[in-house]
C-alpha cells in the first residue's frame, strides 16, 4: 500500500508517475485541473493507483461553472483509462470519482491531457 500523502492535486499532473494524488477515504471525491487557458483537448489518460474509482465521470468546462460530462464509467477495473475527444475548446477537466474500489479512497498517479494542434 502507498504511504499516505497529503491531498496535493498538482502531484497528479507533475509528469512524475512516482508521485500521486490521494483523496480522502470516502466515495464522491473530485479532482479538477485548470489548464489556465482554453485549449482543444484531444485525449485524456488517467493512470489510477492501487485504489481507484470503480465508477467515475469525466467532465470538461469552459468556465469552471458549467460542466459537460464527456464520459460516465461504471465497473472500471483499474489501471489506465484513456479517452479521445472530439475537437472542442475547454479550460477545465474534472474527475468525479463516485465509488472507490476500496475503503482507502482514490489514487491517481498521473493525468495526461493532450492538446490538439
Amino acid at each position: 500500500m502507498y504511504k499516505r500523502q497529503p491531498n496535493i492535486a498538482s502531484q497528479a499532473i507533475d509528469g512524475n508517475s512516482d508521485t500521486y494524488w490521494q483523496s480522502d477515504y470516502l466515495d464522491d471525491q473530485w479532482l479538477k485541473i485548470d489548464l489556465l487557458d482554453h485549449y482543444h483537448v484531444s485525449q485524456i489518460r488517467i493512470h489510477w493507483g492501487e485504489t481507484y474509482a470503480e465508477e467515475f465521470r469525466l467532465q470538461t468546462s469552459k468556465d469552471g461553472i458549467f460542466w459537460k460530462t464527456i464520459s460516465t464509467v461504471t465497473d472500471f477495473q483499474g489501471g489506465l483509462f484513456e479517452i479521445s475527444l472530439p475537437k472542442n475548446s475547454v479550460r477545465f477537466v474534472r474527475i468525479l470519482a463516485d465509488k472507490a474500489s476500496s475503503k482507502w479512497g482514490f489514487v491517481v498517479h498521473e493525468i495526461e491531457i493532450s492538446i490538439a494542434d
